[in-house]
């Protein structure tokens, strides 16, 4: 996909789901600086990778470009077979490295999730074992409740239990 000015490309990155983008300086309407700042102030942006590819060849644009979090800078030269190669190369990096970062925060969700379902289970049956002492009179009333308040539940009615012995 691409984009006429800074602007667009917001647009078009808030519509889309995109894996690599590559950023000019010089654009109109915003220029690649702000764009760069502004995907990178967007929780849902700010780890696409942004390879700058600019005519811009001063130390100061570089150092500010990878300031704001740029993945990669290179000059465009005249020369377009090393253009071509140089960005292909740096192209292929980044998105693996954004494929493995995806992965990683996907793995990362899904343990969570599953730690969450065992803490839910084991929580299941701590109650089911602490109603069942009460049953059969192994557990008296005032530590079951208590027992219920360690779980985290605060029991909203008394309950009352009428155990003939």
């Amino acid at each position: 996909m691409e984009a006429a000015h800074g602007r667009a490309a917001l647009d078009i990155l808030g519509a889309q789901d995109i894996d690599l983008v590559l950023l000019d300086l010089l654009m109109p309407v915003m220029d690649g600086f702000a764009v760069l700042e502004a995907m990178k102030s967007d929780e849902r942006l700010r780890h696409i990778p942004v390879i700058i590819q600019s005519l811009v060849d001063d130390d100061d644009s570089i150092q500010r470009a990878l300031g704001l979090g740029a993945y990669d800078y290179f000059v465009r030269a005249a020369d377009s077979g090393a253009f071509r190669r140089e960005l292909a190369i740096k192209c292929r990096n980044a998105v693996s490295a954004y494929g493995s970062f995806k992965a990683a925060r996907q793995e990362l969700a899904r343990r969570t999730q599953a730690e969450q379902r065992l803490a839910v289970s084991r929580r299941r049956r701590q109650m089911t074992d602490l109603f069942e002492g009460l049953l059969i009179q192994r557990v008296t009333y005032q530590h079951f409740l208590s027992q219920l308040r360690l779980l985290g539940c605060e029991p909203v009615y008394p309950l009352y239990c009428c155990l003939m012995e």
